[in-house]
């Protein structure tokens, strides 16, 4: 009787992902579409809409490397044609052994809504998006 309903569900779901590993959350790296500095807008919006998606790795087109991500909203609101190096935005490094909620509370501090799942070899095995962390805490009974 102390908690309202929406209140209950939220501390029943939070005890339940006490215990489950951040990896369980992430998407492997080959499914997950990354743009490049340098890429045609109009052409990463599209992609973006395609698989709906607000967030996007972004890579170097020359080493391939991994430099941080963009939000879709700030492709939308930048007036270049290009997407730019200044648009991207860091990723926090997860390791895979992490707590649901260590990681949710992480993104949250930072502002941020994607990380990178690095395994004890320093590599990324997958992404964790902020969205897919949150959504099964406010799921209801």
């Amino acid at each position: 009787g102390i908690l309202r309903p929406a209140q209950r569900d939220l501390a029943q779901n939070l005890f339940e992902l006490a215990s489950q590993r951040a990896s369980e959350f992430s998407v492997p790296v080959h499914r997950v579409t990354s743009f490049y500095v340098g890429q045609d807008k109009a052409e990463a919006l599209r992609i973006a809409r395609r698989q709906r998606s607000s967030v996007a790795p972004v890579t170097d087109p020359q080493s391939q490397r991994l430099l941080g991500y963009v939000r879709v909203v700030d492709l939308v609101l930048d007036a270049a044609t290009t997407l730019q190096a200044r648009s991207v935005r860091p990723l926090i490094e997860v390791r895979p052994d992490e707590p649901h909620i260590a990681a949710l509370t992480r993104l949250q501090s930072a502002r941020e809504e994607l990380a990178k799942l690095i395994n004890k070899q320093g590599q990324v095995v997958g992404f964790l998006y902020a969205e897919e962390l949150t959504n099964p805490l406010l799921r209801t009974g």
